[in-house]
This record gives C-alpha cells, sequence and structure tokens, in this order.
C-alpha cells in the first residue's frame, strides 16, 4: 500500500511539474508579445516548437495564436 501511495505521489509531482513549466512558457510569451513587432503567429509558433507540441496542434487549429494556444 505505502508503495503505490509513493508511486501516485511521484506521478502527481512529475505532472504538477510539466505543468508549472508549460504555464512559464506561456507567461513568457505572453510577456515577449506586449513589445513584440512581427508577426504574432511565428510568436506563439515557437512555443509550440519549443513544446515538441506542433503536430498536436495542427490537427485541432489552423493557426497559431494566443486565444488558441492559451
Amino acid at each position: 500500500m505505502l508503495c503505490r501511495v509513493a508511486d501516485s505521489l511521484f506521478w502527481m509531482s512529475r505532472y504538477l511539474e510539466r505543468a508549472e513549466n508549460q504555464a512559464r512558457f506561456i507567461d513568457v510569451t505572453s510577456s515577449i508579445a506586449l513589445g513584440y513587432r512581427g508577426s504574432e503567429q511565428a510568436l506563439w509558433s515557437s512555443l509550440l516548437h519549443a513544446g515538441g507540441d506542433v503536430e498536436a496542434f495542427l490537427q485541432r487549429y489552423a493557426v497559431p495564436t494566443r486565444e488558441n494556444i492559451i
């Protein structure tokens, strides 16, 4: 029983760390977007490439915008 609890805590903390990292990526990209003069699509596309989720995103959405990513 204790082993299952420890295993569950391990996986929960791992997924929590992943969610925290994604939140940081989104926060940084949002901050950069405030003063960014280039294409919004290019900016948010870089976030997808950093996370490695380009193919999964493009199956659901056509254009990487702030609204589609968040």
